[in-house]
This record gives C-alpha cells, structure tokens and sequence, in this order.
C-alpha cells in the first residue's frame, strides 16, 4: 500500500500575486518615481545655474540658461529614445552622481570663494564712487571760496549787512557750482551719506546752516532730535520744511508767553499745549479760535497738510526778533507735527522738537515763542529728509529768504 501524498500547504500567496516584498515595492513605486523625476529635471538647471553664477552675478543670464537648462532636462527626461542613446554604457552610477558632485562643489566655490571676492569688488567700487563724487563735490564748492571768505570778513567786522549780502551770493554760487554734481553726475545711492559729505564741506555747509537750516543735529530721517539727546533713535515726532514765512502771513498764529509766568498754580510750560493754544490769543491774528474747526481736522496721521508747530525761548532785549518763523535769512525752517504734541505739556512738545533754547532759559525776559502754520499747498510742507534736501538744495538756497520779502 503505498503512502499517502504529503499534504501541501496552501500557498500564502494566491497564484499571480507578487511576495510580499516586490508587492510593497510596487506600492511605493510611484513615490520612487517622483524622487528620480525631480532629481532629473532639477540637477541640470542647477547645475547649469551655479556655473553660469560663477562668471556672472548678471540674473537675467542665469535665468536665460536655467530656463535653456530645463526645457533640456525635460528632453532627456520624457523621450526614452534620446536618453538610452545618451546613457552611459559603463560606470552608470559615476556618471549618474557626477553632475550632483559637481554642483556641491561649485555651490562650495561660490559661497567661499566667488561671492566674498565679488563683495569686496563691490565695496571698493562703491568707495571709489564717493571718493569720487566728494572730489567733484569739493571742486565745485571751492569755486565759490571768494563769497564764503567775504562773509566770514563781514561776520568779524560785525558788519550785518555785507554779511547777509555775502551769504545769498555764497548761497547763489554754490547752487549753481553744485547743479552738475546733485543732478546731472551719477550720485551713489545713500541720501544720507551724500548729505554728511556735504556738511563736511565748508562752503556746502554754511549755505545749509544759513539759508536751510540744516546742521549737524539734523537727522535728515524725517524725525526731529529731541533737545538735549544725540541717540537718532529717540526721535519720534514728524518733522518737516516749510517756507521761512512772516508772522503776518496767512494762516499763521504766533503765541508770546511769558516764560516765567505762573496761572492757576501752574507754570506755563507745564500746561498741555492744545489747552495753551485755544486759552490764549495769539499776537498776531485773533482768528486762531474761528479757524479752530477746520485745523482740527488735519491732527490726524499722514495728513498731506498737517498742522505744525514751532517752538523757541528767546529773550527779545538780547536777541533781534525777526518777526519771522525763523532767522531772517533762512529760506526754510522746521516744524514739527501739532497732532503728534497737541495732548503734551509744553515742556514735552518744545524738547520732542529739539528747540532752541537759551542756556540761562530761567532769566528775566526770557519769551516762550509758539508758531502754528496751517499749510494750505503740498509743495509748502516736505518731509524734513536729506532726500528733500539733495532734491530741493538748488532752489531752496536761491529762494527769497524772509528778509526779502520784507
């Protein structure tokens, strides 16, 4: 009798189906293929684009040949034919890795080597640019040595009126000497650099100082420097250029208060300045209160017309009052935003502005001077920046100072 036939185990797999092992391989094929898809069309742009960088930081070439790159890869990646005919016959997996060793090392070389080596050549180019644009600066401004001479002449005689005549020719002529170097010479790109080089030049900086305003505690950020503080970043209260206008111009209050005066057990400077500005009658006009209405509605935030303010502490038996916004031969002034000060004790509003201030400010006679002006133009109102000077220099310093209005 013969033996029974060993039974067979069923098979764990019915006929057909993959093990278990090529079935997960499957199942996971696509994630594979999207890896080796990227890997693909990725390798050649990159590659092209690092080698293209590293002659040239010029975008507009390495986009044209990544772009070139792509439309290649996408060749060699959807045509089979063409890339069996290209593929390697031996050494696949060199060949394969070769292009991705390359990019590493040339990204190596550009990080360490090419940028910072391009930087620099930057640097020095951007130095010589100002060395430069202050040489013409400097030739330009000493064209008009003569005048700057005269005033200084002028100014050690005492003599007042050869002196304001000395300072708008100075002015004149360095509007004229610097109309090539401020508008038609290419100028490096910072305001800010361009203005404390003009400040470094002796004739550039007393037309600022003289008919601008402008010294050296000017910020030229838009902010005005609060008194008594050298730190840029304190400065908070919008400052602007106006015209150097007369007290009895059109929508133009002065105040002249006592320094020293107490009301209400209370000294002036410590009482909130709206609340000063609408006790008090100003000296010039009385119609501060009627027009109250409509300047109330330029206090708000980046108003194209803001109301401003202007503060000074003076003593008028000492000092010749100009009867102007500010010194008689200014043809600009600053003033600072009243809807940001308005709900400040004086004391706060005047050092926000960096105002002048005597050094015996408690004397006898001392004059707290406020000014409001209500422009009713955009051009008459320009953002206190060394962009708004560079721009406006040429016509700012020939403008009528408020003298010549006289």
């Amino acid at each position: 009798m013969s033996a029974l036939p060993t039974p067979v185990e069923p098979s764990a797999h019915p006929p057909g189906t993959p093990p278990a092992k090529h079935f997960l391989g499957t199942k996971h094929k696509w994630s594979i293929e999207l890896l080796e898809t990227c890997r693909a069309l990725a390798g050649l742009p990159v590659l092209v684009s690092l080698i293209i960088e590293a002659f040239t930081p010029d975008t507009r070439i390495i986009g044209i040949g990544a772009i070139i790159a792509v439309i290649i890869a996408l060749v060699l990646r959807f045509i089979p034919k063409l890339r069996i005919m290209l593929k390697p016959r031996s050494g696949h997996a060199f060949w394969t890795a070769l292009p991705w060793f390359m990019t590493g090392l040339l990204a190596i070389f550009l990080i360490f080597k090419i940028i910072p080596d391009r930087a620099t050549k930057q640097n020095d180019l951007l130095a010589n640019s100002w060395l430069t644009w202050q040489k013409n600066l400097a030739s330009a401004s000493g064209q008009c040595t003569k005048w700057k001479e005269k005033e200084d002449r002028a100014d050690k005689a005492k003599d007042h009126a050869e002196k304001v005549e000395a300072e708008r020719a100075l002015a004149s002529c360095i509007a004229d000497a610097l109309d090539p170097v401020l508008y038609k010479e290419p100028r490096p790109s910072s305001d800010l650099v361009a203005g404390q080089l003009m400040l470094a030049d002796d004739n550039a900086r007393s037309v600022l100082g003289d008919r601008l305003s402008v010294g050296d505690k000017f910020l030229g950020s838009g902010f005005s420097l609060p008194w008594g503080q050298n730190d840029p970043a304190v400065a908070r209260v919008p400052e602007y250029f106006v015209p150097n206008l007369r007290d009895d111009s059109d929508h133009v209050w002065v105040w002249k208060l006592e320094h020293s005066k107490v009301q209400d057990q209370k000294p002036i400077m410590e009482r909130k300045l709206l609340e000063v500005l609408q006790t008090f009658d100003p000296s010039n006009h009385a119609d501060f209160k009627e027009n109250w209405g409509w300047l109330k509605q330029h206090l708000q935030p980046n108003d194209s017309l803001p109301v401003l303010v202007r503060f000074a502490l003076m003593d008028p038996g000492k000092v010749q009052y100009s009867e102007c916004l500010g010194r008689p031969d200014a043809t600009r002034v600053f003033m600072s935003n009243l809807g940001e000060l308005q709900s400040k004790t004086i004391r706060e509003a005047a050092q926000s502005t960096g105002y002048n201030k005597p050094e015996k400010s408690d004397e006898r006679g001392v004059t707290l001077f406020i000014w409001v002006y209500a422009p009713t133009e955009e051009d008459q109102v320009v953002k206190a920046t060394w962009g708004s000077v560079l721009t406006n220099f040429s016509g700012w310093a020939r403008s009528g100072d408020c003298k010549a209005t006289n």
